[in-house]
């Protein structure tokens, strides 16, 4: 958070997060830790996220937590020929085609 706090005018103050959590990491990985943390509140959860763009080249990123059928929806349409950018935003994976056209994605529903 250090890092975000230099690239950015805003502050992250510590009591705004409730549970930070570094987890454990193999022995071949390089790189800083992969860190969990759980905000307070949401805006400040989603003025983090939004500052995730200051991080590319860097060797850190910040990633949204999602559900194993976001994921896989997130991989499939980042594959897609037709898709210039897929990115994920309170949960949805969102798409920009080829067209322009931007739109949400849902994840396929699997019958029970």
């Amino acid at each position: 958070m250090c890092y975000l706090d230099a690239q950015s005018s805003e502050s992250i103050n510590p009591s705004q997060s409730s549970v930070v959590h570094s987890t454990p990491t193999a022995p071949s990985h390089r790189g800083p830790p992969v860190v969990i943390v759980r905000f307070v509140k949401r805006d400040v959860r989603d003025s983090v996220l939004r500052k995730r763009r200051l991080l590319k080249g860097s060797c850190y990123a910040i990633v949204e937590d999602l559900t194993s059928l976001n994921v896989k929806t997130l991989t499939r349409v980042s594959r897609d020929p037709n898709v210039t950018a897929s990115w994920t935003w309170n949960e949805r994976v969102h798409v920009m085609t080829r067209s322009g056209r931007q739109r949400k994605r849902e994840a396929d529903r699997v019958k029970t």
